[in-house]
């Protein structure tokens, strides 16, 4: 699709939030991210955990309208950009929401097409 991603603030702003049971499987995976294993020690879980729940809401923000929903294996994406970015969730938003949109469109629909045809594929 060819949507221009808003920054993360303009997504915040608009006060919309991902729908009930995203929000609840978001805050699920958070503690499923590999945090450990990408070196976010234990004092810093917290603020890790707010910032990966920051970007994954604002994605579903963004994508939810668009017919893009979320999946598990986002939070461990998220976590590795927040990682690689020095937790700067803007810069880590944008990366992702570019990631996630080199994807075919159906990757990541609500029935997940794309993911389940290419572990068929394997």
């Amino acid at each position: 699709k060819n949507m221009e991603v808003p920054t993360l603030a303009t997504i915040e702003a608009s006060s919309t939030a991902p729908s009930d049971e995203t929000a609840e499987q978001i805050d699920k995976d958070l503690h499923r991210a590999g945090r450990q294993e990408l070196g976010v020690d234990d004092a810093d879980a917290a603020m890790h955990r707010t910032a990966l729940r920051r970007l994954l809401r604002a994605w579903c923000v963004y994508a939810e309208p668009e017919g893009w929903y979320y999946f598990q294996a986002m939070s461990m994406i998220g976590a590795v950009l927040l990682v690689a970015k020095e937790h700067d969730v803007d810069a880590a938003f944008t990366a992702f929401a570019g990631l996630m949109r080199t994807l075919p469109a159906d990757w990541y629909c609500k029935t997940l097409d794309g993911a389940r045809r290419e572990v068929r594929a394997r």
